[in-house]
């Protein structure tokens, strides 16, 4: 670990310089340098900054999205992924950061539940939103007639994403998940249907929080536990653009 701090160190002083000693232009399409990328599923947010830092650099990426156990470093030159891996390869750059959140529907009027509560909903102990309610303190002063013949319908992400490896090692502590919980393909798919269902709940990357989800706060958690960092792993040093490329990533996302 210490090796991939210093490492991720060295390598983001020295990509901050690049990008702030140098202004690459964009070279033409026939002397693109192309880049051959594996980025965790939980990560499809950042297509848009990958693409307009590839673009302002003379870079043509190959994007393929899996999961954080289908990485492989032989089948392309960088892995980005969320979370520090087995094997961090001999170039780590560390892009940004971000936190795991739990998220409901927007209407629902929960605002915090406590781990003891957590592992309830997610476990089945606890399945109908009236019972979480009714140990809800500040719901005695909300409406919640909507939720009152509801049971909690959970999601999940796939069994290798990196979003359940930590929800599972800091949250779950080795309880089972409800047998009929429902597995989502990705984050992007678990939002839209937790936005889509008023007795849903689950969790995914927080900069999935900007779109039509609620996050419920853990209230005996430390909120650090759930924070990992972004990791841009190469087995080889990167030619200029790809570099610089990186750079250009790592400003956006570390905003």
């Amino acid at each position: 670990m210490s090796r991939l701090i210093l490492g991720g160190l060295i390598l983001f002083g020295f990509l901050a310089c690049l990008a702030g000693c140098s202004s690459p232009q964009p070279a033409d399409i026939s002397d693109m340098e192309i880049i051959h990328v594996q980025c965790s599923a939980s990560l499809e947010w950042m297509g848009e900054a990958m693409n307009q830092c590839a673009l302002s650099n003379g870079v043509q990426l190959l994007v393929n999205h899996v999961t954080s156990g289908e990485m492989d470093l032989s089948e392309a030159d960088i892995l980005i992924g969320w979370g520090v891996p087995d094997e961090v390869g001999d170039f780590p750059v560390i892009i940004g950061e971000d936190e795991l959140i739990m998220v409901v529907h927007p209407d629902n009027p929960i605002n915090e539940l406590t781990m003891a509560q957590v592992q309830d909903i997610f476990s089945g102990s606890a399945r109908s939103w009236q019972a979480i309610f009714d140990q809800c303190p500040e719901c005695s002063q909300i409406d919640t007639s909507d939720y009152a013949n509801l049971q909690v319908n959970i999601w999940i992400p796939p069994l290798f994403d990196e979003t359940r490896l930590l929800w599972d090692k800091v949250v779950m502590h080795g309880t089972n998940y409800l047998a009929t919980a429902k597995l989502a393909a990705d984050a992007s798919q678990l939002q839209e249907l937790i936005a889509d269902d008023k007795s849903a709940i689950g969790f995914l990357p927080g900069h999935w929080s900007d779109r039509p989800v609620k996050t419920i706060r853990i209230s005996d958690l430390e909120s650090n536990l759930l924070q990992q960092p972004i990791l841009a792993i190469s087995s080889v040093r990167l030619k200029d653009r790809a570099e610089h490329w990186l750079s250009c990533l790592q400003n956006e996302i570390g905003k």
